[in-house]
């Protein structure tokens, strides 16, 4: 059975009201003291929350936004529709930057290039490696392709010098010397060529088929040039 509670006394009632007022009394020194911060943290709590999710939803909505857009530029030039392709990739390359705007470029240099247009092709990839901003293996790759589109019309030194940053890279150097031995061949400097082919032979972290082409290179070397 419940025990019943014993009826408030007078000194009960008192000393309950009392413990209330002090209570209120220290919120309302907390508060008097500490009110303008506890508001100020609470609003930047909300506001820092709100920022955080409006961001995170635009930065979703953008991207998807950009990946539509690329896609239907790709899809243009797959259609043949290389003139509409090549505004729609200019206008992201305008109004982007990081991926999107690398990525867009390096898509325009290559309708510029299928359509014959080398010198617009040769100008877009020089500018993705002048532009400090491309993220770097598009620079690499950039670079690369760039250095193939001139391997037969620009002296060895001016190959080099532009395939510098690509032969600095462990993970590029050999693609680059395979380019500098083609130069070097195309000049009939047979000694450079094999050098760069020995180089790229005995490089561990240059890829198999690479390796492999390389020692091709050198056996007709060998073969050819006695």
């Amino acid at each position: 059975m419940k025990k019943e509670k014993a009826p408030k006394t007078l000194q009960d009632a008192f000393i309950e009201e009392v413990n209330e007022d002090l209570k209120n009394d220290q919120l309302k020194q907390i508060w008097d003291k500490y009110g303008l911060h506890i508001i100020i943290v609470i609003v930047a709590v909300l506001v820092a929350a709100v920022s955080f999710e409006s961001i995170k939803a635009w930065r979703i909505r953008h991207h998807q936004e950009n990946s539509n857009v690329y896609a239907y530029a790709a899809s243009l030039s797959e259609q043949g529709k290389i003139e509409e392709s090549n505004n729609v990739l200019k206008t992201i390359a305008e109004n982007n930057n990081g991926i999107y705007a690398d990525a867009a470029r390096m898509q325009l240099a290559k309708n510029y290039a299928e359509s014959g247009k080398t010198e617009e092709a040769q100008k877009v990839l020089q500018e993705i490696a002048d532009d400090g901003s491309s993220n770097p293996q598009v620079k690499n790759v950039a670079i690369i392709k760039l250095a193939a589109m001139q391997v037969e019309t620009a002296s060895y030194d001016d190959l080099a010098k532009m395939l510098e940053p690509v032969l600095q890279n462990k993970n590029w150097s050999g693609m680059g010397k395979s380019l500098l031995a083609l130069s070097a061949l195309h000049k009939k400097d047979y000694a450079k060529a094999r050098q760069l082919y020995d180089e790229i032979s005995a490089d561990a972290g240059a890829p198999d088929s690479l390796k492999a082409e390389a020692q091709d290179m050198i056996a007709i070397l060998d073969e050819t040039v006695k």
